[in-house]
């Protein structure tokens, strides 16, 4: 089984447009879309493989994880472990990880985690992301040799993160949990 990895991860300063770069409007899509739309281009293209395409989305917020794909009021409140694998490498235990036919389908899931996401008033940014959110895309392609007629996967992974924005808090007027948030977050 062969393994690519892939990250796009914009930094920087709340209000400085990385959730807008990630996810654009709809007239104007962002690094999400069309990442994943170039994805279902290709599956499409090679029909001769067979490709499964899975997805995830989670944040991590005041150093713990949340699946966004779980509504709040069922998540763990000490929220998801990292753990390691030596075949797989890191991953996120208990992390759901939902099969995909179309991007349409990707569309609502990501529409659903969104809503999901932690944001919170501050004095730049009136609904900045308190949090760092992941979307992860597993492509997961099957070729078969047609002379040995045995089958190969190949497996990527693309994690298209979202980082929180940096604040000063002199700028921000946080206190509180926004100031302990300020600081989980500056510490990326």
């Amino acid at each position: 089984c062969a393994r690519t990895h892939a990250h796009a991860h914009p930094a920087g300063q709340t209000g400085s447009g990385k959730t807008y770069t990630m996810a654009g409007p709809p007239d104007n899509p962002g690094v999400n879309t069309r990442a994943i739309q170039g994805l279902f281009d290709l599956a499409q293209s090679r029909e001769q493989w067979k490709t499964d395409i899975e997805v995830s989305m989670l944040e991590i917020y005041n150093e713990r994880i949340r699946d966004l794909f779980v509504p709040m009021n069922q998540q763990d409140k000490g929220g998801l472990k990292v753990r390691d694998s030596p075949s797989t490498g890191a991953y996120v235990y208990g992390l759901k990880k939902i099969p995909v036919v179309s991007y349409s389908q990707i569309e609502r899931l990501m529409a659903f985690g969104t809503k999901n996401r932690t944001v919170a008033a501050t004095n730049m940014n009136e609904t900045s992301s308190r949090a760092h959110t992941i979307f992860c895309i597993a492509f997961v392609q099957t070729v078969v040799n047609r002379d040995t007629m045995k089958a190969n996967d190949i497996r990527s992974e693309i994690s298209l993160v979202d980082l929180a924005g940096s604040e000063r808090v002199s700028r921000t007027g946080a206190s509180g949990d926004r100031l302990v948030e300020g600081g989980h977050i500056n510490k990326r």
